[in-house]
């Protein structure tokens, strides 16, 4: 809870301009990076943004997906005036009643259906109308189902970091391969790609469960704590991980602790135009442990040839490895 104190004012009235500057559609990345700076500043903020974005909700409860940062509009020019305090709370009266004679529970409740997708090498920020955050990765494509209800999201493929603003009335769902998703009150990564699912839990908790209710038991997880499934299989196994690693490409770098040289040349092809190659039986399975740079393409390949017994050569319209080199 906000101390009803100066300061506290002070933080809700930027909390407040917050709201404000990340539903504007001239937010772009630049605006995201300076609001989580201010989130970790002081530590009731994020605290007071949720307040401030409550307060939104209670005044505007359209189901409006918010984007960062979207395709620049010009709003047009709302009139500004100011209604007689004469019938100013006569025509309060009779909303109330209007709210009471007609039932919420009896007007049909809409859904709001938006698909958004990222390119290779693409990274796009999503506002919800619920102060929910979803932040994709390069070749990534998902649709948010939005209703007083429910709130749904069914992953295609690729990878997205939620950050969910938790209600226990209206659960938040992520459907992603054969695997659905249920927020407790948290922040977590998901990657699907190439039949195999992770997710990652940095704050609070999520339940895994089979989409069908078939293939396997409902699995918790929390802080700390990964889930590796493969789409088909029954089961899945969970262990302890540091959380940061998987949220690190939202910054431009791709953490490794002795993955298969198969899987980072995976990730490597969401994120540059030019497809990777690996050619030969055994490079593939070699292992590599280190911190990518996501800038050139050319000079990612060439940081990790320096890295691993193996060399690059350019063939038609790709890159392909082979193995040789000296590594490190």
């Amino acid at each position: 809870m906000i101390r009803d104190s100066a300061d506290g004012a002070s933080l809700r009235a930027a909390a407040a301009d917050w709201v404000q500057r990340l539903r504007s559609p001239d937010c772009d990345e630049a605006d995201w990076h300076a609001f989580e700076g201010w989130l970790q500043a002081a530590p009731d903020s994020r605290a007071a943004f949720d307040e401030a974005m409550g307060i939104w909700l209670s005044l505007d409860r359209g189901p409006r997906p918010i984007v960062a940062p979207p395709t620049r509009r010009r709003r047009p020019a709302q009139p500004q005036y100011a209604a007689p305090a004469a019938w100013a709370g006569g025509a309060l009266a009779a909303s109330v009643a209007l709210a009471v004679l007609v039932a919420p529970s009896l007007i049909p409740s809409p859904v709001s259906q938006t698909t958004y997708a990222t390119g290779h090498g693409e990274r796009r920020s999503v506002l919800l109308a619920d102060g929910t955050r979803i932040d994709l990765g390069g070749g990534s494509r998902l649709t948010v189902r939005m209703s007083r209800q429910r709130r749904e999201v069914e992953m295609a493929e690729g990878e997205a970091a939620f950050s969910v603003v938790h209600d226990a009335q209206r659960p938040f769902r992520v459907h992603a391969a054969d695997r659905s998703i249920e927020d407790l009150g948290t922040e977590f990564d998901v990657r699907s790609r190439r039949g195999q699912l992770d997710v990652t839990v940095r704050r609070g908790s999520v339940r895994v469960a089979p989409s069908t209710g078939e293939g396997g038991e409902a699995v918790s997880l929390v802080v700390g704590q990964r889930l590796r499934h493969n789409v088909g299989a029954a089961g899945s196994t969970v262990d302890q991980v540091h959380a940061d690693d998987a949220f690190a490409w939202r910054q431009g770098r791709l953490i490794y602790r002795d993955q298969s040289l198969q899987a980072v040349v995976d990730d490597l092809n969401q994120y540059f135009p030019t497809p990777i190659r690996l050619e030969g039986a055994q490079i593939a399975t070699l292992r590599f442990s280190g911190v990518l740079t996501i800038d050139s393409e050319a000079t990612t390949v060439r940081r990790l040839s320096m890295l691993l017994p193996i060399v690059e050569t350019d063939g038609k319209g790709e890159i392909v490895l082979r193995s040789g080199g000296g590594g490190r």
